[in-house]
């Protein structure tokens, strides 16, 4: 019988990775700079805010203990305890 015409194009015949979208990007990123990319993070050295802190007096040793860490997490959750139960029995309008 008659050839069948071509319904994909050369595209659809191409490996999926190697396709590039109508940008001229690649649909997938390379795999080599993902993992480039990932080694860089895993070992890149983590933000810590107290580095900017000064090195002597009350404050910054307050702001850089652990205690004030536990306190600071402990107002937090009782604040969001508090938050919950206001929102469910508080029957006030707005």
């Amino acid at each position: 019988g008659p050839a069948r015409p071509d319904r994909f194009g050369d595209e659809a015949r191409q490996p999926f990775l190697a396709r590039k979208c109508k940008s001229g990007k690649p649909v997938l990123p390379d795999s080599d700079d993902m993992k480039k990319q990932v080694r860089e993070a895993a070992f890149r050295e983590s933000y810590d805010v107290s580095l900017f802190y000064k090195d002597t007096g009350i404050c910054q040793a307050v702001a850089k203990s652990d205690a004030f860490d536990l306190l600071t997490m402990c107002v937090i959750f009782v604040n969001s305890i508090w938050i919950s139960v206001d929102a469910d029995y508080n029957d006030a309008g707005v």
